[in-house]
């Protein structure tokens, strides 16, 4: 089975970042048995992900995606794989509940019509509703299968 990693994000195309989340995962996948094959860094532009993602679904079993997924307007890893994919999107109570509580446990208020706070509790239509949040270190991120068709 081979893989294929996609970084996300302008900042890892410096010299002043380094992917270490693509070395974490590959160990991860070695472990499965799984050949991580190509490892691909895109930078925040809508476009160039959009033509990323179909190369890597069509040259890989299985592609994963790592950054891009923040409330910031140039966090696109969501939109455009749900675009790819023909998925729309919509918010997830959960995912949207657990931002709420965050908030809430540093006795601030999360204001519920920012655009860039709502962004994080969005996943795929098609997820059931009973997807969880997954707190990884403070970060937040739609858990989401998907079967091929």
């Amino acid at each position: 089975m081979l893989a294929e990693i996609i970084a996300v994000g302008s900042e890892m195309l410096t010299p002043h970042r380094q992917d270490t989340n693509s070395l974490y995962l590959t160990a991860g996948l070695n472990d499965l048995g799984v050949t991580v094959a190509f490892k691909t860094i895109v930078g925040d532009n809508h476009d160039h992900l959009r033509s990323a993602i179909p190369i890597a679904i069509n040259r890989a079993d299985v592609v994963l995606l790592s950054g891009g997924l923040g409330p910031t307007e140039d966090d696109l890893t969501r939109e455009c794989l749900a675009e790819t994919l023909n998925l729309s999107l919509r918010r997830n109570e959960a995912v949207y509940e657990f931002l709420q509580q965050r908030f809430a446990a540093r006795n601030m208020n999360m204001p519920p019509t920012t655009p860039s706070r709502l962004t994080r509790s969005k996943a795929p239509r098609s997820c059931p509703t009973s997807t969880a949040a997954l707190p990884a270190n403070g970060w937040t991120s739609p858990i989401t299968e998907t079967a091929s068709s």
